[in-house]
């Protein structure tokens, strides 16, 4: 139970890339976790740079993905007084590392968005917007978000795979009776979407003998 709670895990089947200092790389559905998958991951992977004592009180910040605390932090820092060499060497580490994430996070979205998978954007997008809270990073995030919603069909489809979320969430450990009770009506009331197909199926999982 420790592991769900500490990699938010509240959906099955779910597949995790975890970097050596424990951050979450990549999450999706295990089939997606193709072999380019996992080696565009460790070919540009980044694990976070050495805190120096000077910035320890950043470390939890960087660990989280506040990013946009630590930026601000970051960059206050940088203007108020003379550093060490090796303060200098965490400030550019540390934000070249956020840039990094933020890049990656970016693109995932935009993929997601290019191959239908607007709930996954849309979650990626409100990550984004939380990891960078009070910055224009997280403004662009929103508005983004807001764009994908705006239409109709992508909406529907975002409520639907929201819906199939918690139907699992509920039933999960409730027995296969009531994860099927669940799953009927996301079936019933977001048929023709994504989201009502996948619980068709896993209706047939559950319900085989």
């Amino acid at each position: 139970m420790d592991a769900l709670r500490q990699y938010a895990v509240r959906e099955y089947p779910l597949g995790l890339l975890i970097a050596p200092d424990g951050r979450v790389l990549w999450r999706g559905k295990p089939q997606r976790l193709t072999d380019r998958v996992l080696d565009a991951y460790l070919r540009r992977v980044r694990v976070l740079p050495t805190t120096p004592p000077s910035f320890t009180h950043l470390h939890a910040d960087l660990r989280a993905g506040r990013y946009g605390a630590v930026e601000r932090a970051l960059e206050s820092r940088r203007t108020c007084r003379p550093l060490e060499d090796a303060d200098c060497r965490f400030i550019l580490d540390a934000l070249a590392f956020v840039a990094w994430q933020r890049e990656q996070a970016w693109a995932r979205a935009a993929e997601d968005e290019r191959r239908g998978r607007y709930h996954s954007a849309c979650v990626t997008y409100a990550e984004l917007a939380a990891a960078h809270a009070g910055t224009p990073v997280a403004q662009r995030a929103t508005r983004a978000r807001e764009r994908l919603l705006q239409d109709p069909d992508r909406a529907r489809e975002v409520l639907a795979w929201e819906a199939l979320a918690q139907a699992r969430r509920q039933g999960r450990w409730q027995g296969a009776a009531k994860e099927i009770r669940n799953l009927r009506s996301v079936l019933d009331r977001h048929g023709g979407t994504g989201a009502a197909r996948e619980a068709g199926a896993l209706i047939q999982i559950l319900s085989a003998p």
